[in-house]
């Protein structure tokens, strides 16, 4: 009659011994796949201010693929008008919003069309 050691009875401990450790290892491997595989933080967008007639501040320098948010605080209307017109607010009220993704590196200088004496400069390297 075989003992509580037979080839059998160690067979049976074996596997499942082996079913247990992976059957553990699965939610770690799922999670080092998921905190792989899991898309980059956005992070907050660059504020641009106007108010007084000027663009606060005038010069920001930021990272391909940043979004700048320009927000009116004046009592008059503005532009975020680029030099090379690449980009274009058009007309924005007092209180209103506009914003763009700078996708790529170079040095982009803008104005407002209503007042060009506002000038600015936004940096992406």
């Amino acid at each position: 009659m075989p003992g509580p050691h037979s080839t059998g009875m160690k067979a049976f401990y074996f596997l499942a011994a082996l079913i247990f450790v992976a059957i553990a290892a699965v939610p770690a491997a799922c999670s080092r796949a998921s905190a792989q595989s899991a898309p980059p933080a956005a992070s907050a967008p660059v504020i641009i201010h106007m108010h007084d007639f000027m663009f606060d501040p005038d010069s920001v320098t930021v990272t391909p693929g940043t979004t700048v948010e320009w927000d009116n605080d004046d009592g008059a209307r503005h532009t975020i008008t680029a030099s090379d017109k690449s980009f274009d607010s058009g007309d924005l009220k007092p209180g209103q919003k506009w914003s763009h993704v700078f996708a790529t590196a170079g040095t982009f200088t803008y104005s407002c069309t209503q007042h060009p004496e506002m000038q600015a400069t936004i940096i992406v390297k």
